[in-house]
Formats: structure tokens, sequence, C-alpha cells
């Protein structure tokens, strides 16, 4: 998938928060796009997605064949964990539920069936954030898609059930899925194979992998690469966007 030249305002802003915006992914890796707060790394997704319709992008990939995991979906409190599972795994309608969750469990590692076994009752609001996140794109990995789209999908989480994350989303590249995200977590990168995207003001600054990135810097530390190249482009990081 390719983008040229995309530009996007929203109303009351005088600048677009995407300028001629150019970007390639690679269907081979785990595409990560990275940037400040506010760098537009949600509203790319939305267009991508066609959550927000563009006159300039139009997907390659059917409405039905795109998976999108958002950050805060709003789900009735009193939901169960098998209540989220059964509504994610049913929007497969081709395959029966029963055959779904049968695939579905089978894929899980030991300690993520004792997770399930354990939320399988336990009504969302009594989940903390890590664990509704987990459920939800576990059973979001297990749909049958041609584009994944995840926003931030490793935010609130310990780095054992991260792990689990990123692996079943690494397992979707694999199968030879599309599968793009936005993180805030650059070390969680460096032992995937994965193209960066770095967006700022609107552009895309670098495309490439996680070694160049840091060797472009000369370190081993991928936040300061972070702060390096907003630094090289005049821009000033604060507390509520520095990646840390």
């Amino acid at each position: 998938m390719k983008i040229h030249s995309l530009t996007h305002y929203y109303k009351g802003r005088s600048s677009p928060v995407l300028n001629q915006l150019c970007i390639e992914f690679d269907p081979n890796k785990l595409n990560v796009i990275v940037g400040l707060n506010g760098a537009g790394k949600t509203t790319l997704l939305d267009i991508i997605s066609g959550v927000i319709p563009s006159a300039q992008f139009h997907s390659s990939f059917a409405e039905e064949d795109v998976v999108y995991q958002v950050q805060g979906v709003p789900l009735p409190s009193t939901m169960k964990g098998k209540d989220i599972v059964r509504l994610i795994l049913k929007c497969d309608t081709p395959f029966s539920f029963s055959k779904s969750l049968k695939t579905f469990i089978e894929s899980l590692m030991p300690r993520e069936k004792e997770l399930l076994n354990r939320l399988w009752d336990v009504r969302i609001g009594d989940m903390s954030v890590g664990e509704r996140r987990w459920l939800m794109i576990k059973s979001i990995c297990q749909l049958e898609r041609k584009l994944y789209i995840f926003d931030e999908p490793t935010a609130g989480i310990d780095p054992d059930t991260r792990n689990y994350v990123l692996n079943g989303i690494n397992r979707l590249v694999k199968k030879g899925k599309l599968v793009i995200m936005s993180t805030h977590i650059l070390h969680e990168l460096e032992f995937i194979d994965c193209k960066i995207h770095f967006l700022h003001k609107g552009k895309i600054l670098y495309e490439g992998d996680y070694v160049s990135f840091l060797k472009k810097h000369n370190t081993e530390n991928p936040d300061i690469a972070f702060q390096m190249f907003i630094q090289e482009q005049g821009g000033e990081l604060n507390e509520e966007t520095m990646f840390v």
C-alpha cells in the first residue's frame, strides 16, 4: 500500500494535520508509525481504515477486509470476558463460533490460556486496562482479514502481556497480512522485524528498520534517537510529548 501527497485539515485549524504525506507500507514487515502526541498518527490510521473519508486516498481493500483496533472502545462495563470474545469472533460470519473459539484457544500460549480462563466470567469493569486490551487484541488477531490496523495496542499493559500481544500481531505478518500499528514504546521494536514510519508535522521523516533508525544518530537508545530526529526539525520536547 502506498499513499502519495495526502493532506488533511480539521475544521478550525489553519495548518494541516497531514501535509502532502507520502508513505509506503511493507507487506512483509510490521509497519510501525511513531511520532509525538498530536503528530497525526491516529488521523492517518482513521483515513486508512475509512473511519475518516478522504478524496485523496482510495484503499485497495474492501471494508470487510479491514479490522481496526481503536483506543477506548465504549463497551458496557457489565459485559464479561466471554462476551467480548464472542462479540469479536462472531464478526467472521462464515465460520461457526464454536470452531472459531476452538482455533482461538489453540493459538494461545499456556500462560494466556490461564489468563483467558480467569477473565472468562469477569466483567469488563473489573478488568485492568491491560487485561481488556489483551483480550480484545488477541480476539481480533483471530479474525480473517487482509489489513489489520492497531492504534497503540501495547499501551498500559505489563511486559509479560505485551509480549503475547506483539507475538499475536507478528503472526499476522508471517501469515502474509498487511499490518499497521502505532506505538509510543520504541524499545519494544528492538526484537521485531518492522519498518518504522516516523511522522512529524504531517510528514514522514524516516522510513526504515530499527537498527538503521538508531545508527542514524549513533545511539543504542531509541528514545534518544527519537529526540534527535525532532531536534533536527527545530522541534522541542516537553514532559507531555516525550517518549519515556
